[in-house]
């Protein structure tokens, strides 16, 4: 074992002197080969990049004839075609055509993201018409191919500040929460929980998007206030609450400035943070008022709001004659919805 390991390492050694080698013979008159070697590396990575590209591009095309035959194999009768959003057919047989025309390579996120939307929202409508699709095992593997390249393409765009309009995004979201209901099992909490964390600090951090925007962005987070994702967002509000508050302790105790577009943005936060304890008291209410209701539920919306109000709490330490507003902030949170909901 130890011999294989040793060799190993010599044919590293011998292709490395190889290709250092290799660099010095083909270097040009002018060029030192410390930057001839960088501008190598550099073509190197470029060039992988664009293979990647090329790759990812292969996959969606793949993805959106999936997509196209999923729902063409099903509708074949024109009572339904019309209706969704992804497809609509001709008199003539297999004659597809979608509502913007549909190219196979797509330029930019927004395109794609619409696509993905439009097939999520055709499959919901028809589950909604108890329209069942054929060949059901590779639908659900359509849709949460569909579902998960969604998530990456929104996310992507967010953490890059491409600059994907505010009502492609809210409608991607308000898809992707209405198929939570019907993907139980297979339903990505991972990656849904990735994109909340990204909004939220791109949103916080971000000097691109305008004030309005960075307010719509996290807002849009509102559209995930199902019961499979709704502690997703409590969750991540308070943490990005905690974060911050963190901060504002660093800059009481040290000479670190204050992040001002951050403490500026942060507000907005808390007003959505204020949207998902309105949406526990009100589905606590809802609850409460059934007849056979069993309490556990209501016992549980506590339960999760104790801790939040615990969390809460300690963002405040330390700081509560220096930043006032911050700390009545979170106070008037905290009571507000645990009073009520007691």
């Amino acid at each position: 074992m130890a011999q294989e390991q040793t060799n190993e390492n010599n044919y590293v050694h011998y292709f490395k002197t190889a290709v250092a080698l290799a660099c010095i013979r083909s270097k040009p008159p002018g060029v030192s080969s410390r930057d001839y070697a960088e501008n190598l590396c550099a073509q190197y990575r470029a060039a992988g990049d664009r293979w990647k590209q090329k790759y990812e591009e292969a996959e969606r095309t793949i993805l959106r004839l999936k997509q196209t035959q999923e729902l063409q194999s099903s509708l074949n009768f024109s009572d339904l075609a019309d209706l969704l959003p992804f497809v609509s057919f001709n008199n003539g047989p297999s004659q597809i055509q979608s509502e913007e025309p549909m190219q196979v390579d797509v330029e930019g996120s927004a395109n794609q993201i619409k696509q993905n939307t439009d097939f999520l929202k055709s499959f919901l409508m028809l589950k909604q018409l108890k329209r069942e699709l054929p060949h059901k095992i590779t639908v659900d593997n359509t849709v949460h191919s569909t579902l998960l390249d969604s998530l990456y393409l929104v996310t992507k765009s967010i953490y890059q500040e491409e600059g994907v309009s505010i009502p492609i995004i809210r409608s991607s979201f308000q898809v992707i929460s209405h198929l939570s209901a019907v993907m139980n099992k297979n339903f990505p909490l991972v990656e849904i929980q990735k994109l909340v964390q990204t909004v939220l600090e791109r949103a916080l951090e971000s000097k691109t998007f305008e004030r309005k925007q960075r307010k719509e962005l996290i807002l849009s987070l509102s559209e995930f206030l199902t019961p499979q994702t709704r502690h997703i967002v409590l969750d991540s509000s308070v943490a990005a609450v905690e974060s911050f508050s963190a901060h504002l302790r660093t800059v009481n105790e040290s000479e670190t400035p204050l992040n001002t577009q951050k403490y500026e943005n942060i507000y907005y936060v808390f007003d959505l943070l204020q949207i998902v304890l309105e949406n526990y008291r009100s589905q606590s209410d809802n609850n409460s008022q059934k007849r056979n209701f069993s309490h556990d539920a209501d016992f549980q919306t506590l339960e999760i709001l104790n801790q939040v109000a615990e969390r809460l709490d300690k963002c405040v330490l330390y700081i509560s004659d220096i930043f006032p507003l911050f700390v009545c902030k979170i106070w008037l949170m905290k009571d507000n919805f645990l009073l009520n909901l007691r």
